[in-house]
Order: structure tokens, then C-alpha cells, then sequence
């Protein structure tokens, strides 16, 4: 039996199957996956819901299968699932409004603290936020916000812009400095 052909094909990556059949090699790059745009967040609605539970505790459906007939993300479904059977008299209108929704985070500057911050920008302009954070402290006693939160709300509130003042070392600014740039600027 001749396999000379049958290594030659084996050598230029082509099965014995046949000419223009093709074998990947492991240095040839792995091609990419193009993912389609994330379809848009909708609510569960009571159908979907009685379906799921229906498909789940009735014809003994796994979850996931259960999810799909109700046309819902699997983790929305293992969720209400775990709601309902820890809950089974609660109703499926109750399931749904007991939704928790996300909370905002609780604003520490309000709209006084606000006040307060533009009238004292206004009487003195060169305040910096560390003085405006004094000034808040001793107005409001109790107020515990930092002065990044400070500087945030200035400029994100009330829409001001402060540069942030740095301590000049006095080694730069000293006399014999300034005489020798002088000099330099002179030679």
C-alpha cells in the first residue's frame, strides 16, 4: 500500500477526504465573534410570570427550560421562582410590584448647603475648598461630607470652577533664589 500521497496531503494541512478540504493549523489565528447590540432592558410582565410558574410547578420543568418558554433571562426567572416558592400565597401582581428598585445615593449637600456656598463664593472669591468645608462645618453642625464631595458639588450644583490652591515651598521663593535667576536672566 502507497501512503505517499497520503503524507503529502497530510503535510499541506489537506485531509485524505478529498482535495480542497481544509484542516486548521495551530498557528492559524482563531477567528473573532462578532456580538450583535444588547437588546434593550423590558419589565417581566404577568403572562411571562404565570408562565414561568406554571411551566415550573405544574409540567415539572427545569428552570431554565421553564425560562425560555416564558421567553425571560434565566436569572429573572431563578429569582421570581425563588420568590414565589419562598412566598407561595403571595400573588403574582404582588411578585411583580415588590420589585426592589435600585435606590439613588442620598444626597448629603442639599439645596440650603447650596445657598449657603454660592453666597459665601460671592462675598469672598478667592475661597478655597478647604475654607469653604470650614465654613460649612461651623454653619452646620453634624455635617460630615469631605471636601471632594465639596468640590463636586461646586462643580457639578452650582457650576463654578475653583482652581485648587498649592502651598509654594519657601526654598523657591527665597531671596538668594530669586537673585540667582535674576542673574541668570541677565547673562
Amino acid at each position: 500500500m502507497d501512503l505517499s500521497g497520503f503524507q503529502a496531503a497530510q503535510h499541506e494541512n489537506v485531509s485524505a477526504s478529498g482535495p480542497g478540504s481544509w484542516k486548521a493549523k495551530a498557528s492559524d489565528p482563531v477567528p473573532k465573534i462578532k456580538r450583535g447590540p444588547r437588546s434593550a432592558y423590558t419589565k417581566a410582565s404577568g403572562k411571562q410570570l404565570e408562565s414561568l410558574i406554571e411551566a415550573f410547578m405544574n409540567k415539572g420543568l427545569s428552570v431554565d427550560k421553564a425560562a425560555k418558554r416564558a421567553n425571560l433571562p434565566r436569572s429573572t426567572a431563578y429569582r421570581f421562582i425563588r420568590r414565589y416558592l419562598d412566598n407561595p400565597d403571595t400573588g403574582l401582581s404582588e411578585m411583580l410590584e415588590s420589585t426592589p428598585k435600585r435606590k439613588k445615593p442620598e444626597r448629603h449637600l442639599t439645596q440650603e448647603h447650596t445657598e449657603f456656598i454660592l453666597s459665601l463664593i460671592a462675598s469672598q472669591a478667592t475661597l478655597t475648598v478647604e475654607s469653604i468645608h470650614k465654613a460649612l462645618k461651623e454653619k452646620f453642625q453634624g455635617l460630615a461630607v469631605s471636601k471632594s464631595t465639596i468640590y463636586t458639588h461646586i462643580w457639578k450644583e452650582c457650576r463654578l470652577s475653583l482652581k485648587r490652591i498649592v502651598k509654594i515651598p519657601q526654598s523657591r521663593i527665597g531671596s538668594s533664589v530669586i537673585d540667582e535667576r535674576f542673574n541668570w536672566v541677565d547673562a
